[in-house]
Formats: C-alpha cells, structure tokens, sequence
C-alpha cells in the first residue's frame, strides 16, 4: 500500500534545498550518523516512549547519515519538518508506510495514517540496541534519584548547543564509550501523532522518514 500523491509530493521535496512550501523556504542539514547494528530501527518520542517497537522492515547493518529538513518562516520561526535516515542514493519512486508489527495498512481509511506519539516535543531514529542502552540508563538515573529527569540532567545541554527558536537536535550517546546512539530531534510544532514512510526504489527500501506534518501538499 502506497501513499497518496499529495503526501508523496512533500515526501519526496521535503529534502530538497531551498524548495518553497508556500511561505517555507526549507534547509536540509547532516545532524549526524545513526551507528545500525542490529537493522531494527525505532522511531518515537525518546522520553516518553523508548521501549516502542521496531518497524518490521529492516535496514541495512552499519552507519547511515540523518538529515533534517528545517522549514524557515517568514517571521524567522524555524521548525524541523521531516527527518530522515538513508542508506541507499538510489532515487524513490514510490513511498509505503513504517509499520509496527501487527499493523494492517489495509484496514487504514483514506487520509488515515499510523503514527507514534510526541509528548515532550522530540523524535527520533535509533537502532534496537540502541534503545535499549537508553532505557537502562534512564531507570539507571531514576534508581540513583527518583525525581531525576532524563531531559534535565542529561539532554538538555546537549539539545542546547544546536539550538535556534524553535528547534534543535543532538546526536546522543545513552552510554558514551559505546557507538550506539540516538539522534533525537524536536518534533515540528510539539506534541502530536507523527508517522514514518519506508522510500522505496525498484522493490527495496532506500531511507526512512518521519513527517512532523508541517509542510503543505
């Protein structure tokens, strides 16, 4: 099952500098290198949710860059509009949806979408492994203090330094001598239901985006 065109449209032109979405004018910026080691990637709000499920489809074992595509508007407001992680350069010619196991695209009705939920503002793409490094480190820090707050004590600072109203992004080490990270990145307006789309050429997934549902079709 594929998306519709005017959904494919924004997908496809999301990462294509200084392509205009009426007033948008975008900018595509590297925020980092996603280290893949066991396929299974997760995408979802890193605080709130980071034991979800992976998506059933895998990608290939190694590093793969993540870009942002950052919508600029008229009034300097800058929001990050869609995300994606990508290991081929193939061209996409179609895009079908991220799925979670157990979910059946074709009981979706027309503009419905799956979608992982934001309630602290931020995505993100991470490996399996990687997401288990996360979660033992926060109940690490809540064991040590049981009012600790993972985006206080450790994000924060870090999200900081790629910070411009009102967006940011970090590439995260839960455990800092090892290669597993998570690149986390704020979710376009904030909180809300955002889904993921597999791209795809000649049969095989190519890159993995999230759309924060910003950029006009």
């Amino acid at each position: 099952m594929g998306v519709s065109e005017k959904l494919a449209r924004v997908l496809s032109t999301a990462f294509v500098p200084g392509a205009q979405f009426s007033a948008l004018v975008l900018e595509v910026r590297t925020v980092g290198e996603l280290f893949v080691s066991s396929g299974q990637i997760v995408a979802c709000d890193p605080l709130v949710c980071p034991e979800t499920k992976p998506f059933t489809r895998t990608v290939p074992i190694g590093s793969h860059p993540v870009t942002v595509s950052i919508a600029r508007f008229p009034d300097g407001d800058e929001r990050i509009g869609c995300a994606m992680l990508k290991w081929n350069d193939s061209p996409v010619t179609d895009w079908e949806p991220a799925l979670l196991p157990g979910q059946d695209p074709t009981k979706l009705k027309t503009d419905e979408f799956f979608a992982y939920p934001v309630d602290a503002g931020l995505g993100c793409f991470m490996d399996q492994d990687a997401a288990m490094l996360l979660i033992r480190r926060m109940d690490e820090l809540r064991d040590k203090d049981s009012d600790s707050n993972y985006f206080d004590d450790v994000l924060e600072a870090e999200l900081n330094v790629n910070y411009k109203h009102t967006r940011d992004w970090t590439n995260h080490h839960p455990v800092p001598d090892r290669p597993h990270n998570v690149i986390i990145f704020s979710s376009g307006d904030g909180d809300g239901r955002y889904p993921s789309f597999f791209g795809m050429a000649s049969g095989a997934a190519t890159c993995l985006v999230t759309d924060f549902c910003i950029l006009p079709g």
